[in-house]
């Protein structure tokens, strides 16, 4: 354990410090701030009221639905059960400053957690993009958690089973939902 946890510090001083730059900097804050990704998530709101019209209540409930779920079993349960302290926050930590540390807890972050649900849930529901779709959505979640790791607000491991926790959350509400979506493809004409 205490090998995983030396490694933990060690890819975090070199993601926080050895490969800090300027650009990364003044990128890094932005990118980890859900706020600032409003409009991609109304993008994809749009998009699956289009293809689905009147049944889009379904890839709603599952979408919104993995990233709550994600979000309850990050925050609410791993978060005040393991109480790590986030890297900014640990005074045996070296760590550069990039943004006001805040409070809170580190394991799991419910960041990697929800946009790892978001993107697998998501690119279900569009069958014949989903070749390309995934993975592009799954490495925005993971420029996410990079930033989250850059800024110092997690240590790898806190995004690393966040987001591994996320695809399995998304994975079981996607099997629970599997008829439904079945039928889902059956009755759209679209191009899912």
């Amino acid at each position: 354990m205490e090998t995983l946890l030396q490694l933990d510090r060690e890819v975090l001083y070199l993601v926080n410090t050895r490969w800090a730059n300027l650009l990364f900097d003044a990128i890094m804050p932005w990118l980890r701030l859900k706020y600032n990704w409003l409009p991609l998530y109304a993008v994809m709101i749009f998009a699956l009221v289009y293809v689905y019209r009147k049944n889009v209540w379904v890839p709603l409930v599952v979408c919104i639905g993995a990233v709550a779920a994600a979000d309850q079993i990050a925050s609410g349960l791993l978060k005040p059960m393991f109480e790590r302290l986030r890297p900014c926050q640990n005074s045996f930590i070296q760590v550069r400053d990039v943004i006001d540390c805040g409070g809170g807890y580190a394991f799991v972050s419910s960041h990697a957690a929800n946009h790892f649900a978001l993107a697998v849930s998501y690119a279900a529901f569009f069958r014949r993009a989903r070749r390309w779709l995934l993975p592009v959505l799954l490495f925005w979640a993971g420029l996410i958690c990079y930033a989250q790791v850059y800024v110092a607000y997690h240590f790898p491991s806190d995004v690393l089973v966040g987001g591994l926790m996320g695809v399995a959350v998304a994975s079981v509400l996607l099997l629970l939902f599997k008829r439904k979506i079945q039928n889902l493809e059956i009755i759209t004409s679209a191009p899912v």
